[in-house]
């Protein structure tokens, strides 16, 4: 078969540094790209895909096996991470549309400054037209950075912490995070990071647009809105803007460093599109934000979710009796409702680290997630349901559900649903050995 350009593009993405330590998603890749190019795209199924890349069984049920979908996520994100590093000087974009397994290249679009000029302005849609609103998310951006920013500070200083000021700590919270405390290594707070399209003006005041869809700062360019906003506003040059932080992550951060604030551990603060595979091996990692950014993130560790996050849920993989296979969210009001938050202990990928994780879709919901799982009275509720065994021991990896109300965006009560106590299994890379 003759070299075409996209299939010349794909290979240039199979080979670079940022697919390099994942076969699985190489694989998936070229599985895709293959298929789009012979024009077979359009009849790729779930159930197909889980076969023919990763070797599931014939009875294999995509309804209850989440990893075709989570490895798709990944290598979306992959992807948009490479068009940011190492491909963002190549003619073709490859990209993997959300809800579907169809790849799609696309020449690298570079538009004349005249070309932009003749737009008339009488085009622009009136949705486009700015007002005070974004001059006040622009001093939202930049206080919430500040504040998150301060409570990692005071996280910092657990190094002078004195033996007083540990017994804070009750035996239940001891347990329950018994895989962050005793094993010397660093802690990473990893916080949500969405993409805000920045449209700087004079004097250094800049206009924000943001669509909560966004994952790629390639989609965001080619937003209708946001190529209508650069024609009002004169053709400036847009630029992608991460230093939003929510509410509910600067809440669930200073609940956080309530809790470690007393631990002799170093603690610094990762944006959640800048965490690697390298950084999860080595470091202690708490993670929290919406589902998107989250569950690629699962993909490839030694222990997987029986409770998953989705847009407008919780998805009970296994359920038990009397348990619902869904738990939806009531999102009809911005800042008033219920969202159901998974709360997560992973051992990090070798199996000699921490990884908790509060999912939720609201960050309100992140937040009481983190309540739940660091105030001592909501410890001891969680400490009761997780003992296992015939030592009746808490586990020590498990996932929780929690349902959240929250008012005017301030949670007003956090209640348990349901857990999963995931069995522990010996990390791959010691039973390589024997």
């Amino acid at each position: 078969m003759l070299a075409t350009d996209e299939s010349v593009q794909v290979d240039r993405i199979l080979q670079s540094e940022t697919l390099h330590s994942s076969q699985a998603l190489r694989h998936l890749l070229k599985f895709l790209s293959d298929k789009a190019l012979c024009g077979e795209a359009d009849q790729l199924k779930e159930y197909t895909i889980g076969l023919d890349v990763f070797d599931k069984p014939a009875d294999y049920d995509p309804r209850k096996d989440a990893t075709v979908r989570l490895h798709v996520s990944r290598l979306r994100q992959k992807l948009a991470d490479y068009y940011r590093t190492e491909g963002q000087n190549d003619p073709i974009l490859v990209s993997l549309p959300k809800g579907h397994f169809k790849l799609t290249w696309e020449a690298r679009a570079i538009q004349s400054e005249q070309a932009r000029d003749a737009t008339p302005a009488s085009l622009v849609p009136p949705a486009a037209k700015l007002n005070a609103t974004s001059l006040a998310l622009a001093v939202a951006l930049t206080c919430s950075l500040l504040v998150i920013l301060f409570l990692v500070l005071q996280l910092q200083k657990s190094k002078t912490a004195s033996a007083k000021e540990t017994s804070n700590w009750t035996p239940e919270l001891e347990t329950l995070w018994q895989s962050f405390t005793g094993n010397g290594r660093p802690m990473l707070v990893v916080h949500n990071d969405p993409i805000f399209v920045a449209f700087p003006g004079p004097n250094g005041i800049a206009a924000y647009f943001r669509e909560r869809s966004l994952r790629t700062w390639d989609d965001a360019a080619r937003l209708p809105e946001v190529q209508a906003l650069q024609r009002a506003l004169g053709n400036p040059r847009i630029e992608p803007n991460y230093f939003y932080v929510s509410r509910g992550e600067v809440q669930g951060t200073f609940l956080l460093g309530k809790l470690f604030g007393s631990r002799p551990m170093q603690v610094s603060l990762v944006r959640l599109s800048q965490l690697s595979w390298e950084q999860l091996s080595d470091n202690n990692v708490v993670l929290m934000g919406p589902p998107d950014g989250l569950n690629e993130k699962l993909v490839g560790l030694p222990l997987q979710p029986q409770l998953l996050s989705e847009g407008k849920g919780v998805r009970n993989i296994r359920p038990q009796t009397g348990e619902q296979s869904f738990y939806a969210d009531d999102l009809t009001q911005t800042h008033d409702g219920q969202a159901y938050a998974v709360i997560s202990q992973f051992p990090g990928p070798l199996g000699n680290t921490g990884l908790a994780i509060f999912c939720s879709n609201r960050s309100w919901g992140d937040a009481g997630a983190i309540q739940f799982l660091t105030d001592p009275s909501f410890a001891k509720i969680a400490f009761s349901k997780l003992r296992t065994g015939p030592d009746n021991k808490p586990a020590r990896y498990f996932q929780i559900l929690v349902r959240v109300t929250f008012r005017d965006g301030v949670t007003t009560d956090v209640s348990y649903v349901l857990h999963r106590i995931l069995e522990e299994k010996q990390p791959v890379f010691e039973s390589s050995r024997k």
